[in-house]
């Protein structure tokens, strides 16, 4: 692939390449952790960064992009959009 960082040429391309093998594992979900699992939530918070958080009455809700371990780690948690 041929790239000109003076005209700019083909760097869409590889900014594209670069982000599918930096974050090509990565899965977009959203978690209801409950209370009680506090230690999930503070977990994915501090990993992750997080899109949307909100408190619910039967849990912490967390949106945010994840690797696939955590993605099935956490899959009782994940509420399917």
């Amino acid at each position: 692939m041929y790239v000109s960082a003076r005209t700019g040429e083909n760097i869409d391309d590889v900014i594209a390449l670069i982000k599918s093998e930096i974050f090509g594992n990565m899965k977009h979900a959203t978690f209801v952790i409950p209370y009680s699992e506090g230690k999930i939530a503070s977990y994915l918070c501090d990993e992750y960064a997080v899109d949307k958080m909100d408190y619910l009455e039967e849990g912490t809700l967390i949106e945010a992009d994840v690797n696939e371990a955590d993605y099935t780690k956490y899959g009782k948690y994940r509420r399917d959009a």
